[in-house]
């Protein structure tokens, strides 16, 4: 039997995710107040442009912009119409918008607070709120959003393909050619005279009415549950939104009964994209080996013991049942674990494997800073200490100042001017990027010189190049004889490190511990400053000279471990790279206290350390 190419099962699975997310939109579409919203993973593209085509095809669409303020979002004060009307005027937010659908582009970059508001927004929804669609433009290397309080309560996950526009093309002019009524009930034939009387939110409230009289067998809630608990999902929404979602495939496909399809369409949906765990497999193994027909009969015994719900009933009651069940059981677990199987990103498969598990995050949003006046607007807050030297934000200050215009003019003489006090005073909160300093800190003593200094020089030239790329600062600190020197401040400028580290000169004791110290006080100053310092160590780890510049190979060991747990402290991320021509275990065990990663120079050469660190 030919076995599908790589490129064809890749392909087909591309296409499975553009069909799935045309169901999530109709999904979406009839019960938009029980799945409340969906993200979306996607880059710019024709696919991207096609499925916000579809959108706005199926949806009255409202676009938030991440920058959006919290009166925006949730309403306040007509400034203009406040000020004609000499009271309190008040306008309606963007989450209090008549549209039916809210659309945030590049929600990965949102703020903490816009994040808690959507979320208390989803909690509260009403009959006519407008449902949440969210696009998460992270990269594969990036979390996104699916394990934040926000993607927990969003029913839907999808993940946009990559297909070619040839392919998209011919899948948009099938789905027209076979596009079917939206309403599931072949008996209904409506004059179409009368179609335009229809009111939407009494066909939503039938559909929904409709969806909740769905039957959902305990054999597929008891699969669902154990899925879910495999893949490491263990929260109650996700089980909520995918037997919600099940009903409702069971209803656009004019089914009364939730069947094996149905649930396989809310694993792809719902479980499957917030997976932290692989799936046992053993069972689905166990089912396509050949046994005995005793064992079968055994098999047949004791699974559904195992695997059906706790029940009343004695066991030999449990032992009598037909095997039918247990067999339709098992099928129905082996289709669920195939559609668990088939929407796993491969990046994640691999992960999974490795035991890394994904890590908690909110997006870029938390890599970001709040000090200065550069950056991107993101709210406002009272100025600190005296307003001069900080830009001024004339409309939320009249915002603050409108509320309390009666209570002053009662205190004041001039009733018909707008009265501002110091309270009033609101400045723009900015929030930059943070940046990252690569400390070099490299050994430049006798030990060095004689063996592998000219290659330790190397690797920093070729890890100044990474760190170049990245479009991060750089700063060398370089120790011998009897202190440790700042040979280049933080800096961008990759002409001026390479020139310093071709005139570092060589020779004399080792001040390990000295080079710690300094390299732990810069990096307090750069954590000050609101950047991400990273440190990379490049020595054989022989200290023999102490913070006093004596000679004593005991005691500046034990005050170079010392300044090593002082580093680990910082929390910071550090690189100890030895530079002997044979790993030694003093490296080791400084790297050890300074909590950071150990790798030996290769001995191929210094070419080999980037690839080398890419692998660690």
């Amino acid at each position: 039997m030919i076995q599908p190419s790589e490129d064809t099962v890749h392909d087909q699975t591309q296409m499975l995710r553009w069909q799935l997310s045309k169901t999530a939109i109709d999904l979406l579409r009839q019960d938009p107040i029980m799945l409340r919203g969906m993200l979306v993973g996607c880059s710019y593209g024709p696919v991207h442009q096609a499925f916000l085509t579809q959108l706005n095809t199926d949806f009255q669409v409202t676009h938030i912009p991440i920058s959006v303020s919290t009166e925006r979002l949730n309403g306040g004060i007509d400034i203009s119409q406040t000020l004609i009307a000499g009271k309190r005027v008040l306008q309606p937010g963007l989450l209090q918008s008549e549209s039916d659908a809210l659309l945030i582009n590049g929600a990965e970059r949102l703020p903490t607070t816009t994040n808690a508001i959507l979320c208390q927004f989803l909690e509260g929804k009403s009959s006519t709120a407008p449902v949440l669609l969210v696009m998460d433009e992270s990269t594969e290397e990036e979390r996104g959003l699916a394990d934040t309080a926000l993607g927990d309560r969003l029913s839907m996950m999808i993940t946009l393909p990559h297909l070619q526009l040839s392919t998209l093309q011919t899948l948009i002019a099938q789905a027209d050619s076979e596009k079917k009524p939206a309403s599931p009930e072949p008996d209904q034939k409506e004059n179409p005279q009368w179609s335009r009387y229809r009111d939407p939110l009494v066909e939503r409230a039938n559909s929904q009415q409709a969806i909740d009289q769905i039957e959902l067998p305990e054999s597929i809630l008891y699969e669902l549950s154990s899925l879910a608990e495999q893949l490491g999902v263990h929260s109650i929404r996700p089980l909520l939104f995918a037997t919600r979602v099940a009903r409702g495939h069971a209803y656009l496909c004019s089914r009364k009964t939730v069947i094996a399809e149905d649930a396989a369409i809310a694993v792809q949906l719902v479980l499957a994209p917030r997976a932290l765990a692989l799936p046992a497999t053993e069972q689905a193994e166990q089912s396509d080996d050949t046994q005995n027909p005793e064992d079968d009969n055994n098999a047949s015994d004791e699974q559904p013991v195992e695997r059906d719900k706790p029940s009343k009933e004695s066991p030999s009651d449990d032992t009598s049942e037909p095997p039918n069940d247990s067999d339709e059981t098992i099928e129905i677990a082996d289709q669920l674990l195939q559609a668990a199987q088939a929407m796993l990103p491969e990046q994640l498969l691999a992960q999974l494997i490795a035991g890394q598990n994904r890590q908690a995050g909110s997006g870029r949003d938390d890599s970001a800073t709040s000090s200065g006046n550069h950056g991107r607007p993101s709210g406002v807050r009272r100025p600190r200490a005296s307003i001069f030297g900080q830009r001024l934000n004339i409309l939320e200050t009249i915002k603050c100042a409108v509320p309390k215009q009666r209570l002053r003019q009662r205190e004041g003489t001039d009733q018909r001017r707008l009265q501002i006090r110091s309270e009033d005073f609101r400045v723009t909160r900015f929030k930059q990027p943070t940046r990252t300093t690569t400390v070099f800190v490299v050994d430049a003593s006798g030990s060095a010189a004689l063996h592998r200094l000219a290659e330790a020089k190397g690797a920093v030239e070729l890890l100044l190049a990474e760190c170049y790329l990245r479009r991060d600062r750089v700063a060398l600190i370089s120790f011998r004889a009897q202190q440790a020197r700042l040979e280049l401040a933080p800096t961008r400028s990759l002409v001026r490190a390479k020139r310093e580290l071709a005139g570092l000169p060589g020779g004399g004791g080792t001040p390990l511990a000295s080079g710690l110290d300094l390299a732990a006080s810069l990096v307090k100053q750069l954590k000050q400053a609101g950047e991400t310092p990273v440190i990379i160590v490049m020595s054989d780890g022989k200290a023999n000279i102490t913070r006093n510049g004596e000679p004593s190979r005991k005691d500046a060991m034990e005050q170079a471990h010392e300044a090593a747990r002082t580093l680990a402290a910082a929390k910071i991320r550090c690189l100890f790279i030895d530079t002997s021509p044979r790993a030694r275990p003093q490296a080791a065990e400084i790297a050890q206290s300074m909590q950071a990663r150990y790798l030996p120079l290769p001995s191929a050469g210094a070419e080999a350390l980037p690839s080398l660190l890419h692998e660690a």
